[in-house]
């Protein structure tokens, strides 16, 4: 899922937002 959007380096979400939907999955 990391191809599809923006992470940091250490493959973490860039925004809060985006961080919800790995825990929702």
């Amino acid at each position: 899922m990391a191809d599809i959007m923006e992470v940091n380096p250490d493959n973490s979400p860039v925004s809060v937002p985006l961080r919800e939907v790995f825990y929702m999955e």
